[in-house]
């Protein structure tokens, strides 16, 4: 249960009133928690997630707050960005969201732009607020507060090669490279 986060902030469940054992009732399709218990108890070979099971795990260890299990989830998308379109992403919480925004590369996002959908339109919001936030707010807990606060009016464009996000408001434009080197240019505003 150390795993699992959501048990050590249940005040029910820590406190000193309690026999050795407790019942407890969780809502989650048996093969979800079993492969949670499998993923826990497996020191070497972790358990394989699937295009099917990947959400429901992922929603499961975001409520339990097991963090090694949510980025075993971001790594599994990293590597399989095309999970994106056959999964059913719209239960994902905001906060999965804007994690998914952060650590899923510009061009991995674009590479799955042809999709079409409130998730991805959710998806890609965040994907511009977490790229123009501040640096200070990174390191920190994000909140979707952090940023809005922050933005004013501002432009955006997407290099076409190397997929880099960058704003066209400020003066900086001119130093902006290309990742791949090739001549800048501008998918769009």
């Amino acid at each position: 249960m150390v795993q699992m986060k959501y048990f050590a902030t249940n005040e029910k469940l820590n406190s000193s009133d309690h026999d050795d054992e407790i019942e407890i009732f969780i809502h989650c399709d048996c093969h979800v928690f079993d492969w949670l218990l499998t993923f826990m108890h497996s020191t070497t070979d972790k358990p394989k997630l699937e295009s099917f099971s990947f959400v429901p795990i992922l929603i499961a260890s975001d409520f339990l707050k097991m963090e090694e299990v949510i980025q075993f989830c971001m790594e599994y998308v990293r590597l399989n960005p095309s999970v994106l379109s056959v999964a059913d992403l719209s239960l994902l919480s905001e906060s999965m969201i804007i994690q998914m925004a952060r650590e899923i590369p510009s061009k991995v996002l674009l590479d799955v732009s042809s999709f079409e959908g409130s998730f991805f339109t959710r998806l890609f919001k965040a994907k511009v607020e977490v790229t123009f936030c501040d640096e200070s707010a990174k390191g920190n807990k994000w909140k979707r507060s952090n940023v809005t606060k922050k933005f004013q009016k501002i432009n955006i464009s997407c290099c076409k090669h190397c997929g880099k996000v960058f704003s066209t408001s400020n003066k900086t434009v001119d130093n902006i490279r290309c990742r791949t080197n090739a001549r800048f240019s501008v998918v769009g505003h």
